[in-house]
């Protein structure tokens, strides 16, 4: 099974909701569940556009779904970059690329997360290390940091993520554990089930097994 940003997302709030998400499981969307997705997608087509603005057309792509795509050009920003490899897949907010030219270890380019929040939490900076994790896994180069782009200010900030990619690699290593198990994970209320999905069919069922776990 392929590891995408969302499972590893879900992950970090909730196994069981990861488990359901590596299963396809569809629930219905709560009310609460579908204003938050679409305050995040209505912050980060806002970043865009303030990323693009005042480049020429040959300094920004869009929508990439390979970073062979990138191979042989300067574009300085890359929004909604779909990568994938080894077993993981994300879609990175945008790439940025380093303007130094010269041979290294690290990558041309580091990825960049649009965070709504005023705040940035260790979610939000896992998150952005599963996205350089991904990208050393399809170029073999890691990004010497990343960048988190926050708030109603639109604050970037970077984010070293030679440490938090170990971190990382060590959470994909827990799900895809959790993928290959014949058994799922134990249910246990924490404070984000009043926004998940799955509120209801977790609550349900972890009344009828008698398994409910605070």
């Amino acid at each position: 099974m392929i590891i995408t940003d969302e499972i590893f997302c879900a992950f970090l709030k909730c196994e069981t909701k990861s488990y359901l998400k590596s299963l396809c499981t569809v629930d219905p969307v709560r009310e609460f569940s579908a204003w938050q997705q679409d305050r995040i997608e209505d912050y980060r087509l806002k970043c865009a556009i303030q990323l693009r603005f005042g480049l020429q057309e040959d300094e920004c792509i869009l929508e990439i779904s390979s970073l062979q795509n990138l191979e042989n050009t300067n574009y300085r920003f890359v929004i909604d970059c779909k990568v994938q490899a080894e077993g993981t897949q994300s879609h990175i907010h945008a790439l940025e690329r380093l303007t130094s030219t010269s041979r290294t270890k690290h990558s041309h380019y580091i990825p960049i997360r649009f965070v709504p929040n005023e705040k940035i939490t260790q979610h939000d900076k896992l998150l952005l290390a599963f996205d350089a994790l991904v990208l050393y896994n399809a170029s073999g180069k890691v990004p010497p940091f990343g960048k988190i782009i926050h708030g109603s200010k639109q604050i970037a900030v970077k984010v070293k993520v030679a440490e938090l990619i170990e971190t990382a690699r060590v959470i994909v290593k827990r799900i895809a554990t959790q993928q290959t198990s014949p058994i799922p994970p134990q249910l246990i209320l924490n404070k984000h089930c009043t926004e998940c999905e799955f509120q209801l069919r977790c609550r349900q069922n972890a009344i009828e097994k008698d398994e409910l776990h605070r």
